[in-house]
């Protein structure tokens, strides 16, 4: 713009050297109040970017440090505890062959005693539904669960009831100073004192052989996968 305005018959009439410097420095510093300001403009703009981009960070970090802090106690507490039972069961019912003896059928009850009381913790104290990192997980893991629930089915309609005295047993049973180990209820089972458990157990040996737990042993192994799956996916996300 300045080579045009020199070159306008304006400036070229002005004869006087004074009055052509101090047009000059007039426009000199016209142009660098507007690229000062110009300047200043895109500066702020960057800087008001820089601290949009700051802020969202932030508040990512702290949503998954909240979210870490919220749902790791319940990994630790309650979802290994309930994978690592429900792999007990399923090692189990894998080595069962036809005809099933009283001592696997014992433990076998046992180790459910195990799994449904692992669950009835989580239900209890994590809300039942798994927290993970998408809705698809908990939807995947609760099916699952759901799946080796229909697969347990050894005393019909009754079952429920059986698996909340169950519950009810080793909740009551399992102490911190003294676990309730498989020593303890097979004496329990030999005692025969506790009717409701020797029924239980009775209902089981009929329903317990090797196609049975085959099934209910892959229902179980299916559970395992997609719930360990799940939390190295949670924790994989909050490693990024």
């Amino acid at each position: 713009m300045l080579p045009l305005f020199f070159s306008s018959p304006l400036y070229t009439q002005l004869s006087d050297p004074t009055a052509k410097s101090t047009v000059l420095a007039a426009l000199i510093g016209l142009f660098g109040v507007i690229f000062a300001s110009t300047y200043t403009e895109i500066a702020s703009f960057y800087k008001d970017r820089e601290q949009e981009r700051q802020r969202l960070v932030q508040e990512q970090a702290t949503g998954r440090r909240q979210k870490w802090e919220l749902v790791f106690p319940m990994i630790r507490d309650y979802y290994n505890p309930w994978i690592q039972t429900s792999l007990y069961l399923s090692r189990h019912l894998r080595t069962l062959k036809n005809p099933v003896p009283e001592e696997s059928v014992n433990r076998t009850l046992f180790y459910l005693g195990l799994f449904y009381t692992a669950r009835l913790r989580d239900s209890i104290h994590a809300g039942g539904r798994p927290i993970l990192t998408s809705v698809t997980d908990e939807e995947e893991v609760s099916e699952a669960y759901r799946d080796v629930e229909r697969s347990l089915n050894w005393d019909g309609e009754e079952t429920r009831d059986d698996v909340s005295f169950l519950q009810l047993l080793f909740w009551k049973s399992d102490k911190p100073d003294a676990p309730y180990v498989y020593s303890s209820f097979a004496t329990d089972l030999a005692k025969r004192k506790n009717t409701r458990l020797v029924k239980i157990r009775d209902s089981l040996k009929l329903w317990l052989n090797q196609t049975n737990a085959q099934t209910a042993s892959e229902k179980l192994e299916r559970f395992q996968r997609l719930f360990s799956a799940a939390i190295n996916r949670f924790y994989a996300g909050w490693a990024t």
